[in-house]
């Protein structure tokens, strides 16, 4: 017997829909609309959200590691133990926001005094910097750039007393871009300007390093 073949005519919003089935009985529907759902689980209407993006590599939810600025005469450094926490996603680009501590040292070169500054370490917060990884791409590529600035007090202590200023500490302490290779965030950079080199106020040439991995 030549099979039976039913074809519907609907309108879905501002979607046409013609279907044929052939074969097979239609989905019961006593309001008289179409029941997509139903369509959908026997193949004949496939409707929903677009499939998610195809990334080159997993999502990582959490990076954790190093990074300093360092001078290259005297100190006027930032080195901080940091975790990147994942705050927002489109497609494969993943972006990240900083937490954890800071640290700042300083010396002015021939002072005959001993030197220190206080507080000497800061909490990141997460307004600090960003940290952007695309996973389009095998191996996947980052961009990241952070700062954290306080002012701490300089002292210099003598047999005679202590002399004390206040003193800009912190700075840019990461500042970057690279792939992301073997599954890690690593590398150097010299900066030979110093203008590029903590709050802008140094004249003196300085190394970023930075080592990240992941961590869930």
């Amino acid at each position: 017997m030549m099979s039976r073949r039913l074809y519907l005519g609907a309108l879905l919003g501002s979607v046409s829909l013609l279907g044929c089935t052939d074969g097979w009985p239609l989905p019961a529907d006593p309001t008289g609309r179409l029941d997509t759902a139903a369509l959908t689980d026997t193949g004949a209407l496939m409707l929903g959200a677009p499939a998610a993006p195809t990334c080159a590599s997993p999502q990582v939810a959490t990076w954790t590691g190093t990074a300093s600025r360092v001078a290259d005469t005297y100190p006027d450094d930032v080195d901080v133990t940091v975790t990147w926490r994942l705050v927002g996603s489109t497609g494969c680009v993943d972006r990240y926001a900083p937490a954890g501590d800071a640290r700042y040292h300083f010396a002015i070169p021939g002072a005959l005094c001993s030197q220190t500054v206080s507080p000497s370490n800061h909490a990141l917060a997460g307004a600090d910097g960003g940290l952007t990884i695309d996973r389009s791409t095998a191996p996947a590529t980052f961009t990241a750039s952070a700062a954290t600035a306080w002012t701490v007090t300089w002292s210099c202590t003598t047999a005679d007393g202590t002399e004390t200023m206040a003193v800009e500490a912190g700075g840019l302490w990461l500042d970057a871009t690279g792939t992301v290779d073997n599954g890690v965030i690593a590398g150097t950079r010299v900066e030979p300007d110093g203008r590029l080199c903590g709050l802008g106020q140094s004249t003196l040439p300085c190394t970023y390093a930075w080592s990240l991995a992941p961590t869930s």
